[in-house]
């Protein structure tokens, strides 16, 4: 009979098969035929184990964990039962009508059945981190003798630091290589998103290149698990570092530098990010009672959550929207003297950088709006040298202003004559624009 362990993140569904010693053959054969499955065989364990792939969620948990659910119903005729652990077990749980399990017990039995030697875990998910010190019993049960977690704030969560990697263009599992050519990095808030992500906006602009943004994040994530998780608690090695961060090599190598681990103290489990789903896993072979040998399950996903079918809106015409790029006339070069007296605006800003070349009337001569993509200097490069190549001798720069939050730096750089923050320079130009479309009526 075949037990199932899963769990659900605020990212990624994760499922767990759990089998009898008789299964092992039929569990071989199952993942030579079928990519979705991988066989735990480097770890001495009473009962085999097949885990799914790691599958993210994107915004649809009920949905993703149904479909994983339908294609392992595809290949396992007779399931016993079935436990959900993690943020979206309440949820499912109710849905499937299956027992729900504690997260912390669903790790601390995953972690100390599959490696007995670890004492403390530290966990870093989606959106919540944990403390478990546990210990192994005389009898061979596991127990948790102290946890601590996060609290709702999302500092410090995988989340987090996936959407600022994104930010960044990379991806999370890319920044253990990225981070370690970083030759300095800047100091981070890390108790905070908000301010994490103003620092990270502002060492930006002083010019710190990404891998070392990326480097002084993942420093205030490991500060934050150890000021406000760990504190006052007791971490006895070996530590087992889980959950989805763990792929993240720049959190794992700061964890050893903050807390001052060996390399023999501090390691991440091969099978990391579905150590929940085995406890699980684990904790409903051992309480099965379910007598019937094709446990039924619901697959009707919308009966079954109703709220599912809720009432959505239209998506917002502009139909109706007068846009003032729309009032502004294609700018012509024909009858002037060239070359034309021009003033170039550069706002340099954390998401976008906006070019706007001026005529002496204030006539928009050409524009250029981009992403900044963390690199400001290199944007900045770019938009000038396209602005050099498509009006050339054709106009005279007299002077350049510069706004945004990258302004001080841009401004250094261009050599500019004015830099002025974003409330004057948006209060200057709304003002300037008005007076020249009430004076065109």
């Amino acid at each position: 009979m075949i037990s199932i362990g899963i769990d659900i993140g605020s990212i990624s569904v994760k499922l767990a098969l759990i089998g009898e010693s008789q299964d092992l053959q039929n569990f071989q054969r199952i993942e030579n035929e079928n990519s979705l499955f991988t066989l735990i065989d480097d770890v001495s364990i009473d009962k085999p184990i097949l885990i799914t792939e790691y599958r993210r969620i994107k915004g649809k948990p009920l949905e993703t964990t149904f479909n994983l659910i339908k294609e392992i119903k595809s290949v396992f005729t007779e399931i016993s039962g079935i436990r959900i652990t993690g943020a979206g077990a309440k949820l499912a749980g109710n849905a499937l009508k299956t027992p729900i399990e504690n997260d912390f017990r669903s790790v601390a039995i995953g972690v100390g059945t599959l490696y007995p030697d670890v004492r403390t875990i530290f966990e870093m998910g989606g959106d919540n981190s944990k403390y478990i010190l546990i210990d192994q019993n005389i009898n061979g049960s596991i127990s948790i003798l102290d946890y601590e977690k996060n609290g709702e704030c999302a500092a410090g969560t995988g989340s987090f630091i996936d959407q600022q990697a994104a930010r960044l263009k990379f991806e999370i599992e890319e920044l253990g290589d990225i981070i370690a050519n970083a030759e300095k990095s800047p100091t981070i808030a890390g108790r905070c998103s908000v301010f994490a992500k103003s620092d990270m906006v502002h060492a930006q602009q002083k010019g710190y290149e990404p891998p070392e943004i990326l480097s002084g994040l993942c420093d205030a994530v490991v500060r934050n698990f150890k000021g406000s998780i760990t504190k006052g608690k007791k971490i006895i090695p070996t530590v087992a570092f889980t959950g989805g961060v763990a792929a993240n090599r720049g959190v794992v190598q700061a964890i050893k530098r903050i807390f001052e681990f060996s390399e023999d103290e501090l390691f991440v489990p091969k099978y990391y990010a579905w150590l929940g789903a085995i406890g699980a896993g684990l904790i409903e072979a051992e309480n099965s009672q379910r007598s019937d040998p094709s446990y039924n399950i619901n697959f009707d996903l919308h009966s079954s959550v109703p709220d599912l079918n809720m009432l959505s809106m239209q998506p917002l015409s502009k139909d109706r929207v007068t846009l003032l790029r729309d009032k502004i006339k294609p700018f012509s070069f024909e009858g002037k003297q060239l070359p034309v007296n021009a003033y170039l605006g550069i706002d340099i800003g954390s998401v976008s950088s906006n070019f706007a070349v001026l005529d002496e009337m204030g006539d928009l001569i050409m524009e250029i709006y981009t992403r900044t993509s963390s690199r400001p200097i290199e944007v900045t490069r770019e938009c000038l040298n396209k602005i050099g190549q498509e009006l050339g001798d054709k106009i005279e720069i007299k002077g350049v202003g510069t706004t945004g939050s990258g302004r001080e730096l841009i401004g250094k750089l261009t050599g500019s004559d004015v830099i002025k923050d974003e409330i004057t320079a948006h209060k200057t130009g709304a003002a300037f624009i008005g007076k020249k479309l009430i004076n065109k009526k």
